[in-house]
C-alpha cells in the first residue's frame, strides 16, 4: 500500500521531468559517459567434454573489471524466455562474443552471431589451425566475414585430443583477450529508444539491451529504487508512450518476462539488491562504493544523457532534492 503511494509521488516527478523538457527528441549515445559493466560472452561446448571456456575463464579473471558469461551457468535467471532470446540478450549486454568453435553447437552460434547484428558485431572466433586453410563454408563464410572486419577478429590455435578431452591450446593472442579493441569500443552505443506512430498509438521501442541494461542501473542510482511498474510510468509519461516493446525481440515475447530476466541478471551481478516483502529493487552498496559514483547531481548521464546539464542548476536541484525526500519517507517507513 505504501509504495503504491511512493510510486505516485514518482509519477507526479515524471511528469515535471516531461513538462520541464529534460528530453527533448532522442539523443544518440554516442559515447557512454559512465562505464558500468563490462560483459564478455563465453561460447563452447559442454564442459564436461571440453574445457575451452575454462582457459578462456582464467584469462579474463586477471582483469576483475570484466564479467563473463557462460549461458548454461545463468539459465536460472531466464524467468519464462525462451533459449534463443535470453542468448539475445547476452549477447547484447556484452562487449566481446567469444566463440570457440569445437563442435556442431558452436559452429552454430558462429553463424547466428556473426549475421545477427552484421552492423555491431562483437564475435571474435577462435578456431582449429588445422581447418584454417579448409573451404569450407564456416571459413567462406562467418570467418571470412569476420577477418574483413578486423584481423583481431578471428584467432587461430590448435585444438588437441588429451586423455579423450579436446583442448584449447593457450596462445599469446589468446591470453590477450582481456585487452581486446572490443573491449574500449563503444560499438554497443546507439539510440535508447525509437518512437513510432501505428493506428493512432505511440509505440517506444527499446533499442538494445545495451543501452537499457545502462538505463536501469542510472535509473536505480538516480530515482534510488526501481522496478518494472516505475520504468514504465517514467517511459510512458515522459515519452508520451502508450505501448511499449523491444526492438530486439519479437513482439510475441512477454514484456514482463524480459524485465524479469533483466532484473535477475542485475541482482546476480550485484547491481541491485531486492527489498524484501517489498516489490522493487535498490542498488547494491557495494557497487555504490566499489564503483565509487559520483555524487547524485552528477547521476543521470545515461537517463538523461546531455540533455539535463543544460537545464538550469536552480530546476536541476530542486528536482534532485524531492528524490531524496521521497527516498527519506520510505527508508522511515522501512525502519518503523
Amino acid at each position: 500500500m505504501f509504495f503504491n503511494d511512493i510510486r505516485g509521488l514518482y509519477k507526479s516527478i515524471f511528469q515535471k521531468i516531461s513538462d520541464q523538457g529534460f528530453l527533448k527528441g532522442r539523443e544518440r549515445l554516442k559515447d557512454l559517459e559512465t562505464q558500468y559493466f563490462t560483459f564478455v560472452f563465453l561460447c563452447g561446448g559442454n564442459t564436461k567434454e571440453y574445457d575451452s571456456r575454462n582457459v578462456l575463464l582464467r584469462v579474463f579473471n586477471e582483469n576483475e573489471e570484466i564479467n563473463t558469461l557462460i549461458c548454461e551457468n545463468l539459465q536460472m535467471l531466464m524467468s519464462e524466455l525462451d533459449l534463443l532470446s535470453f542468448e539475445k540478450i547476452l549477447a547484447d549486454i556484452s562487449k566481446m562474443i567469444i566463440i570457440p568453435v569445437e563442435s556442431i553447437g558452436t559452429a552454430c552460434e558462429l553463424g547466428a552471431f556473426t549475421y545477427l547484428s552484421p552492423e555491431d558485431n562483437k564475435v571474435v572466433a577462435i578456431i582449429d589451425k588445422k581447418y584454417s586453410l579448409n573451404d569450407s563454408f564456416i571459413i567462406l563464410g562467418p570467418i571470412a566475414a569476420l577477418r574483413k572486419m578486423g584481423r583481431d577478429r578471428v584467432i587461430i590455435t590448435s585444438f588437441n585430443l588429451i586423455n579423450g578431452i579436446t583442448r584449447m591450446m593457450l596462445s599469446q593472442e589468446i591470453s590477450n583477450l582481456n585487452k581486446h579493441s572490443l573491449l574500449n569500443s563503444h560499438k554497443n552505443s546507439g539510440y535508447l529508444f525509437s518512437i513510432s506512430k501505428e493506428e493512432e498509438r505511440t509505440i517506444l521501442e527499446i533499442w538494445n539491451f545495451y543501452t537499457f541494461f545502462a538505463f536501469l542501473i542510472d535509473f536505480a542510482c538516480v530515482f534510488k529504487r526501481i522496478n518494472q511498474g516505475m520504468v514504465e510510468d517514467y517511459l510512458r509519461i515522459v515519452y508520451k508512450a502508450e505501448t511499449i516493446s523491444f526492438k530486439e525481440l519479437s513482439r510475441n515475447v512477454d514484456k514482463d518476462h524480459i524485465f524479469n530476466c533483466l532484473f535477475n541478471l542485475l541482482v546476480r551481478f550485484e547491481y541491485l539488491m531486492p527489498k524484501k516483502d517489498r516489490d522493487f529493487f535498490t542498488l547494491n552498496r557495494e557497487f555504490v562504493s566499489k564503483k565509487k559514483l559520483p555524487s547524485d547531481y552528477d547521476f543521470g548521464s545515461i537517463l538523461f544523457t546531455k540533455i539535463i546539464r543544460k537545464v538550469d542548476k536552480k530546476n536541476k536541484i530542486k528536482l534532485f532534492s524531492e528524490i531524496s525526500i521521497l527516498s527519506e519517507k520510505e527508508g522511515k517507513y522501512e525502519n518503523r
